[in-house]
């Protein structure tokens, strides 16, 4: 009985402690369960955590509100868990299992604290960042959260804000929305009943109007291997406007000009299909080593409607279509036939405005370029990558003045190892028409290869009839300018090749006389060296070379021209040695023949004004010939310049012989010498002389009657007509004298005879005549202006 009752009143006592531990648990449970969890959350960096309204049942649990604070891996947290149900059975819950958790509102806060790290090089799987292993993983059967809302706040961007909601039912849907720059952003996410796949969509607006639209498909198209496919629409304007948007709002580099410099309509939509295999090698080294893992198949339709960019581009229209393909780290993006068309706006061109006006190019020009096969462009390994054209079409121009740049190959390579090289090759044929004259076609072949530091290059430029030919090679530093250059060109039929580029010259006021030239080869060789992009540092040794050139300039007509010159520099001259220089026969009205000369510039000079010595000077004329008796100093940059010519035998026949409408006949030779002056552009002649050799000659003139009719009344007029009918003469000489108004003074002194008057006694007689030259000279094709043009295209 003791017994009995010890036991009963022991159990009883058991009872009362469980009872008051249980009491003691229920009006104490909020504060154990919070003690208990920040317990367990203090792994995940949780620092702080707090309950209101928390209600248990047996298979319900609720909390009015469940606040978390703390820090992790440099973000620090905060976050807001509002009308939290929680639904179980008690059985389940014995395994860990939940029936459904929801939530009303869920309101996180993100800051981060201290710069991310670079991450280390690691393996991903695809597969174990799947949401489904994640669903398949949680202690419950279903999970609501209402809304939720997202700060994140970081020093290197602007404030992230973010809402959505989110649902798990066996499949993920996740719902995401933000605005930004007065944009709306919505993504989607969601699962498929197939396990091994993932959806996306992304929408970006703009008011009522769709900026992008993105779609995007994951899923599992082999055991190791994953593809995505994306596709998407993209407006030009309205992306265009947002992108501003963002460069004036955000510190981006974004560098988008404003509507008024800039506007692009049109539209692109954009697809690809990209493979990866299941594990990915993530270093922060991306570059080669990450796109050997990827495959894909990207392509880029657009239709540009107008891109206008002021004082480059305007109206440019067209479709373009690109696709890009990557396999194993080799990437090809390949443009397909297309054509592109709009205006290049003219001052692009560096071009003078009268050169622009002559071409009828006003403000822009139409422009063309047309593809008849694909563009290539293809990345090789890590460090080359090459470009691909093959007849193309340029066509710079509209229908008076145009440049077309036919059968346009371009081979481009650039390997980026220890030192940058580069390897390019282009070849077309150019064909030109200025103001509705065409020019013969050239040929362009360009080929350059080396590094920046070191390359080496050359440029050969062809006409198709072979008439004109020229080379430029050399090699050069493209960092500093320094290097070494081989300019050759040569025309070996200089008749062709100046039958259009002469008319050219003219129509461009590039030339103002006429010019026509009927035979004769030119070359020019040029040496140069260069220490910088400054070309007055230049150094040249330079060569040019004229043979057998024959044609006219304005009406004076030469045959059999040779030049040879060899002197250095650019801007100034230095001859290395005498200019030599020869023409078989001139053409001024009267044949200037034999002409020979020596000229040299022994110190540098500039070229416009240089002081030239004259060495040597010698022509045939009238029978006989003029010459320099003695090397002279020829300053083109002097008001005034003298020499001394000498006139050695000339036949007094061929001189009176220019006096075409006159029955005058002479003979006799005569030599001279004749002080010329150059100044202000006129030739003056200060006492000169010529004079006839011994034993004289005769004249025989017979009047005309116009002579004959002035005789009449001038008695000293009819005895000299008289005299020279039939004049014997032992002395001839005359005084020259021409100023610098171009009147002529002639003081001649005769003396001699006429056998069939005053019965051939000897007579001496003076004759004084004074003539403005510039008719004369006009009348012979001696103008002044022939002076002047020669002295100006010597300078």
């Amino acid at each position: 009985m003791t017994l009995s009752r010890f036991a009963l009143y022991g159990l009883g006592l058991l009872l009362l402690c469980l009872l008051g531990v249980g009491i003691y648990c229920y009006q104490n449970l909020p504060s154990l369960a919070a003690q208990q969890a920040k317990r367990y959350l203090q792994a995940y960096g949780v620092q702080d955590l707090d309950f209101e309204g928390f209600e248990v049942s047996n298979n319900h649990f609720s909390s009015a509100r469940l606040w978390l604070r703390g820090e992790q891996d440099g973000l620090a947290f905060e976050a807001t868990l509002s009308s939290l149900e929680i639904d179980y059975d008690w059985r389940m819950l014995l395994t860990g299992q939940l029936q459904s958790v929801a939530l009303s509102n869920l309101d996180i806060a993100l800051e981060e604290t201290t710069a991310s790290k670079e991450p280390s090089a690691t393996t991903v799987s695809i597969e174990s960042l799947l949401p489904q292993p994640l669903i398949a993983q949680l202690p419950l059967q279903s999970l609501e959260i209402k809304k939720w809302s997202l700060e994140y706040r970081s020093p290197a961007l602007p404030l992230i804000a973010a809402t959505g909601n989110l649902l798990i039912e066996e499949q993920l849907r996740l719902q995401v929305k933000t605005a930004y720059l007065d944009s709306h952003i919505v993504a989607e996410l969601w699962t498929v009943e197939q396990r091994q796949s993932l959806g996306a969509k992304i929408f970006l607006r703009d008011s009522e109007t769709n900026i992008m639209e993105l779609t995007a498909q994951l899923q599992r198209i082999a055991p190791d291997e994953w593809q995505w496919s994306l596709r998407t629409e993209l407006e030009y304007g309205s992306t265009l406007a947002w992108l501003r948007r963002l460069a004036l709002e955000t510190e981006l580099p974004l560098d988008i000009p404003a509507p008024e410099n800039l506007i692009l309509r049109g539209n692109s939509q954009f697809s690809a299909q990209i493979k990866h295999p299941d594990l990915l090698q993530i270093s922060s080294a991306t570059g080669q080593s990450m796109l050997e893992q990827f495959n894909a198949n990207i392509s880029v339709d657009s239709t540009i409607t107008q891109l206008d960019y002021p004082a480059v581009i305007k109206g440019l229209a067209g479709d373009l279509d690109i696709t890009l393909e990557l396999d194993a780290g080799v990437a090809e993006l390949l443009v397909a036939t297309t054509e592109l068309s709009g205006h290049l706006w003219t001052a692009q061109l560096s071009l003078p405005q009268d050169t622009l006006r002559w071409l009828r190019w006003d403000k822009t020009t139409p422009l063309r370029w047309q593809n008849s096969e694909q563009v290539k462009i293809s990345l090789a390994g890590e460090n080359e990558w090459s470009l691909q054209l093959r007849d193309n079409l340029l066509v710079l121009g509209g229908k008076d003045s145009q440049v077309r740049f036919e059968a346009l190959d371009l081979d481009a390579a650039i390997y980026s190892g220890e030192r940058l090289q580069l390897d390019t090759q282009i070849s077309t044929s150019i064909k030109t028409r200025l103001r509705k004259q065409q020019l013969p076609q050239m040929e362009l072949a360009l080929r350059q290869q080396g590094s920046i530091e070191q390359s080496e290059f050359s440029i050969l430029l062809d006409d198709t009839a072979q008439s004109v030919s020229m080379s430029l090679l050399g090699n050069a530093d493209l960092n500093s300018g320094r290097g070494k250059y081989s300019l050759n060109a040569r025309s070996l039929d200089l008749a062709y090749a100046a039958s259009t580029a002469l008319p050219l010259l003219q129509k461009f006021d590039l030339l103002q006389q006429s010019v026509d030239i009927l035979s004769g080869t030119i070359s020019f060789s040029s040496e140069l060296k260069s220490r910088n992009f400054d070309v007055t540092t230049w150094q040249q040794q330079a060569k040019l070379n004229i043979q057998n050139l024959s044609g006219s300039y304005d009406e004076y007509r030469f045959e059999g021209m040779k030049l040879a010159a060899n002197w250095s520099g650019i801007e100034r001259w230095k001859t290395q040695r005498p200019v030599e220089f020869s023409m078989a026969k001139l053409d001024v009205g009267f044949d200037v023949v034999d002409i020979q000369a020596r000229l040299d510039i022994p110190k540098s000079a500039p070229i416009a004004q240089p002081v030239v010595n004259i060495e040597q000077f010698s022509a045939g004329m009238f029978g006989g010939r003029v010459y320099l008796p003695q090397p002279r100093q020829w300053d083109f940059g002097a008001e005034t310049n003298r020499l001394t010519l000498r006139a050695e035998k000339w036949q007094l026949a061929d001189i009176v012989a220019l006096q075409q409408d006159q029955d005058i006949r002479a003979l006799g030779v005569l030599e001279g010498e004749l002080p010329v002056t150059m100044t202000a552009g006129r030739i003056i002649i200060e006492k000169g002389y010529l004079r006839a050799l011994p034993p004289g000659g005769s004249i025989r003139y017979i009047a005309n009657e116009a002579s004959q009719a002035l005789a009449v009344s001038s008695p000293e007029l009819g005895l000299a007509l008289d005299l020279l009918s039939d004049f014997q003469y032992q002395v001839l000489s005359s005084e020259v004298d021409l100023d610098e108004k171009g009147n002529l003074l002639l003081g001649l002194s005769l003396s001699g005879k006429n056998p069939a008057q005053y019965e051939g006694r000897p007579i001496n007689f003076n004759i004084n005549l004074e003539q403005n030259l510039d008719p004369l000279l006009q009348s012979l094709r001696l103008s002044d202006k022939l002076v002047e043009k020669i002295e100006g295209r010597l300078q």
